[in-house]
């Protein structure tokens, strides 16, 4: 059980899957803007997102999500399912499967 998720990610976050996996469960996502946390997030909500990687701007997004959490308690169930169907929407085994093969057929008709 958490009501939220920080990934404080300093260098080369290549994909994220920990972020999705976490967005999944419902659970809101803070995340440093390095890599492949950027690309989620910025697609779901860029407030979700650190200014920078500095412990100053983390901690204050972290406080001021905390705060805003305990004082609108149905802001925190929103987001939660907006995190889980963006993640379901996105990132599902059927979307990427339909990506995938989107992404084969896009170079087999490029060879002929």
């Amino acid at each position: 059980m958490a009501d939220l998720f920080v990934l404080p990610t300093l260098e080369l976050e290549g994909f994220g899957l920990v972020t999705i996996e976490a967005l999944t469960s419902g659970v809101p996502v803070l995340g440093t803007p390095v890599g492949g946390t950027v690309e989620i997030l910025k697609n779901l909500n860029p407030n979700l997102l650190f200014k920078d990687t500095s412990s100053e701007s983390i901690a204050k997004l972290i406080l001021d999500t905390y705060q805003d959490f305990k004082k609108y308690p149905l802001r925190q169930e929103e987001l939660s399912i907006q995190c889980r169907k963006f993640a379901e929407q996105n990132y599902s085994w059927e979307e990427n499967v339909d990506s995938t093969e989107e992404l084969f057929e896009k170079t087999k008709i490029g060879e002929e």
